[in-house]
């Protein structure tokens, strides 16, 4: 069995910092976020492991999720999400992580960043 763990950070953001953006996209279009989309770096949620493993399982170890501005936000919805792990090669692997936070204001506008933490199982 080989166990890995991987962090994720994702940079502090808020839907004005895309623009421009094509015409009709809407904050509903890019948040949450899925890695590695939004100019991420595309390695940064691949695992390697020494040797291939015959089954792959990805799981939630935990998460730190901020708005920049604490003070003035009412917490309204939080999303952290693990999908199934994406086989590159014998022994790489993409983890898919989502993660999305906002306020009640209805939309994704709010400078926003988190800290997600999963542990990648090999057998």
């Amino acid at each position: 069995m080989q166990i890995i763990n991987l962090k994720l950070d994702f940079p502090e953001l808020k839907f004005a910092d895309l623009e421009p953006l094509p015409p009709g996209t809407d904050s509903d279009d890019i948040f949450p976020r899925t890695v590695p989309t939004l100019g991420i770096d595309l390695d940064w949620n691949v695992v390697e492991f020494d040797t291939a493993p015959n089954q792959v399982a990805a799981i939630l170890a935990g998460f730190k999720v901020w708005f920049q501005e604490p003070d003035d936000r009412d917490f309204g919805n939080l999303e952290v999400r693990v999908g199934t792990p994406e086989r590159l090669s014998d022994t790489r692997y993409r983890i898919p992580v989502t993660f999305g936070l906002r306020d009640w204001s209805g939309d994704w506008d709010d400078e926003h960043g988190a800290e997600v933490h999963v542990v990648v199982i090999g057998d």
